[in-house]
């Protein structure tokens, strides 16, 4: 289920919470941009596997800058859609002035504050296979949405860390992990010139169990193994810098995060509806 609570309700997401003040907003994924994850920010299904529906979504809430694959969600069933209600999403797009493409090359020299940028059909290709880098992408997005002066939202997924996880290759996964690093990078790099942004960097779960179980200081080689191929109950970090990150961090419930970056925006009772302590000192 994705931003609907058990009865069927539909939870605003943070990225709504933006669009509603003015803010411009943003997904980039390495996924399918109807993938669980960007859908959960950009719309509200019962089911993750309704991709179509995500798609449309994504169209109402006017999301400024999609870039990852998923281009088959959003064209009709001929050729290389898979839609089944004969809608072409991307003419749609194009009519509310969002330029569309599926070229990383046009979306370098597209000049559009919106863009629809569907590169794959399906998932984007792993990283080591890739003519551009997830550090590109995220460089595009926040070219555009940074023209806004009310500011923006984006939500960048290295999607494909979890695939290789799934998939026990621990070489694929660095390979990803160091594709996340760079756009990690030059979020960082923005933040820190700007002042007065918020980055967030945090795991929806863990994948796996990859654990260091042996190895040498000497020779520089560790010796791993995987507990399984699916989610597991680990911990994850959350690193945080900018504007309120001294709130994030210890253990806290994965949905408090886009509470306090609301905080940010003068929004304080955004969230699910229960008590949360912050435990503060200076």
């Amino acid at each position: 289920m994705l931003s609907v609570t058990p009865d069927g309700t539909v939870a605003k997401t943070i990225l709504e919470l933006a669009k509603e003040q003015g803010k411009s907003a943003g997904l980039i994924a390495t996924s399918r941009i109807t993938h669980a994850t960007p859908a959960a920010f950009g719309g509200h299904c019962a089911a993750r596997e309704d991709e179509d529906e995500i798609a449309l979504w994504m169209l109402a809430n006017e999301v400024d800058v999609l870039i990852g694959g998923g281009r088959r969600h959003f064209l009709p069933d001929s050729g290389t859609g898979k839609r089944t209600d004969d809608l072409n999403l991307l003419s749609k797009f194009e009519k509310l002035g969002w330029a569309v493409t599926d070229s990383f090359d046009a979306l370098t020299t597209d000049g559009s504050a919106g863009i629809c940028g569907l590169l794959a059909n399906s998932h984007l290709p792993p990283a080591v296979n890739r003519e551009y880098t997830l550090q590109d992408l995220t460089n595009e997005a926040i070219r555009r949405l940074s023209t806004n002066p009310r500011g923006f939202f984006l939500m960048v997924e290295g999607s494909q860390i979890d695939f290789a996880a799934h998939m026990n290759d621990e070489v694929r996964v660095v390979e990803e992990l160091l594709d996340f690093e760079g756009a990690v990078a030059e979020a960082f790099e923005f933040a820190k010139a700007d002042g007065n942004t918020l980055v967030v960097v945090v795991a929806d779960h863990e994948t796996g169990g990859l654990a260091i179980v042996g190895g040498s200081t000497d020779s520089n080689e560790a010796e791993i193994a995987w507990a399984c191929n699916e989610h597991t109950g680990s911990p994850v970090v959350v690193y945080s810098y900018g504007p309120n990150s001294h709130l994030l961090g210890a253990h806290m419930y994965l949905a408090d995060i886009p509470a306090i970056i609301a905080l940010s925006w003068g929004e304080t009772q955004f969230g699910p509806e229960r008590k949360c302590l912050f435990l503060l000192s200076e």
